[in-house]
């Protein structure tokens, strides 16, 4: 059984209707209101923000799954530390879970000034079943190497680039999708929040809540040799090379707020690297 997102929203059913249909060509096109999610500025963070990302990236995503799933999370993934009774958003809040997800017990971000592919999927994963034990699924796919990493790569985690295929379902099946793009020298996380795809094209736009601004970003996105490449560092060549998303368990049982989207198909659009 897959979750559906309901559009709440005539004015964006009518935007995505108006894309024109082509001949021989499939559109994908999903989109969530970057207001869903957590907006923290990674530079916010005190003393270590600068390469804090990876953390700052997991818990705007957690902040949406609360804000998505309130009957089933609550405040267990980000709690109202500061008791102003804000449970959205909250800066303050957000920091707090960030600062704890910098830690040896989770990501070790701080000590290794960024974030192994490997400590942010295992270091999310423990966080989340510390917190909100036995109510999270988890999928991945990932082109890194984990060799002499001292991890164990998990079950749920693909060892393969992640495909617009497995990117664009999560999404739509209104899970929440963090992404690492990179490069030859370092890299980034993000926390996607829609997708657009040409499968004839292979190409597409991509937006994701940034962490270095905590704003709203979009990218180009497209296939070149079997790798979804960005053009999110610019000039410089960039890539996505994990994915890994987080959602409730199925069947559902509580009331959804609905995925704002049109989650519909239109007719026939470090390596061992650090991310900071």
């Amino acid at each position: 059984m897959r979750k559906t997102c309901t559009s709440v929203s005539l004015m964006f059913m009518v935007g995505c209707l108006f894309l024109a249909p082509v001949a021989n060509a499939e559109f994908w096109n999903f989109q969530k209101p970057a207001d869903w999610y957590g907006q923290l500025n990674q530079n916010l963070v005190p003393d270590w923000g600068d390469v804090a990302c990876a953390p700052t990236a997991a818990v705007n995503s957690f902040d949406y799954l609360q804000f998505h799933y309130p009957g089933h999370y609550g405040t267990l993934l980000v709690p109202d530390s500061d008791g102003d009774g804000n449970v959205h958003n909250d800066p303050d809040d957000l920091i707090n879970v960030v600062q704890t997800l910098g830690q040896p017990a989770y990501m070790d971000t701080i000590a290794n000034n960024g974030t192994y592919w490997w400590d942010f999927v295992w270091g999310k994963y423990d966080y989340l079943e510390l917190v909100a034990p036995g109510r999270t699924v988890y999928e991945a796919q990932d082109a890194f190497d984990w060799a002499g990493s001292g991890e164990v790569r998990p079950v749920w985690d693909v060892p393969t680039n992640p495909t617009p295929e497995f990117i664009y379902g999560q999404l739509s099946d209104c899970e929440d999708v963090e992404l690492f793009l990179m490069t030859e020298s370092g890299g980034h996380a993000v926390t996607l929040s829609s997708w657009q795809w040409d499968t004839v094209a292979q190409s597409g736009l991509m937006d994701y809540i940034d962490p270095w601004t905590g704003a709203m970003g979009v990218s180009s996105i497209w296939m070149d040799a079997g790798r979804l490449e960005t053009d999110y560092f610019g000039g410089t060549s960039s890539w996505i090379q994990g994915a890994v998303s987080e959602s409730v368990p199925e069947p559902i049982t509580l009331v959804m707020l609905g995925c704002l989207g049109a989650g519909m198909l239109a007719a026939r659009k470090l390596r061992g690297k650090r991310a900071a």
